[in-house]
């Protein structure tokens, strides 16, 4: 794992590259970090029909031709929040319309919504997410895909929010991707070992979770 403190060396690393985050807002962290980290990003304002924290994120250094984006997952969601259905799209339809090749990143993390359903519900998401990151690396093999683990969080309300949940849902993405050329992200670990309670890690979460992921990405 590198250290990237420097955002010069963030920009060097995404250099020429078309980063797409899908997921849920403990990903969003990871666009909402760069975006503030690296000033040199620029944020655009995406005509969405949605509004609020589902609606789709877009940053671009115009100099260093990078683009960052993210796309929340579909439902299920668990929030307050105003939401539209187009703003809210299958992971695996958004990784189909994904050419790929070397100039492209895709991360994923899954998990936080779906604590509170039956964990096949939560598999056959999955699964379908799988076959369609197999697709693409066969499409393009030198597509670098990332699957972030979901963290820790308040367990207060056992009967919906069990770290035990999200303890199998981990096995059962670890299982999916487990023959694939892929990476991850520990979020779990990183989370368990200090006793992190947060649905949305502090800072130096989230910046851990960008180092290891930019890690692998260069």
């Amino acid at each position: 794992m590198k250290h990237f403190d420097d955002p010069q060396t963030i920009r060097a690393c995404l250099k020429e590259k078309e980063i797409i985050l899908l997921g849920d807002s403990t990903i969003r962290q990871w666009w909402e970090y760069l975006n503030e980290f690296v000033r040199e990003l620029k944020r655009l304002t995406l005509k969405t029909p949605g509004k609020g924290r589902q609606q789709p994120r877009l940053a671009v250094d115009i100099e260093h031709n990078i683009s960052l984006q993210w796309y929340c997952h579909a439902y299920p969601l668990i929030t307050q929040a105003y939401t539209v259905t187009q703003d809210a799209c299958y992971i695996a339809h958004r990784i189909d319309g994904t050419f790929g090749g070397s100039h492209t990143v895709v991360a994923i993390s899954l998990g936080a919504h779906f604590v509170v359903f039956p964990i096949e519900v939560f598999r056959r998401r999955m699964q379908n997410i799988g076959a369609a990151v197999a697709r693409l690396l066969l499409r393009n093999p030198k597509t670098k895909v990332v699957i972030k683990l979901a963290n820790t969080r308040d367990s207060t309300n056992l009967e919906f929010y069990s770290n035990w949940n999200t303890f199998r849902i981990n096995q059962v993405t670890m299982e999916v991707f487990k023959d694939m050329n892929v990476a991850f992200v520990d979020a779990w670990d990183m989370t368990a070992s200090i006793n992190s309670t947060d649905i949305h890690p502090n800072r130096m979460i989230v910046k851990n979770e960008v180092d290891l992921f930019l890690s692998f990405v260069c």
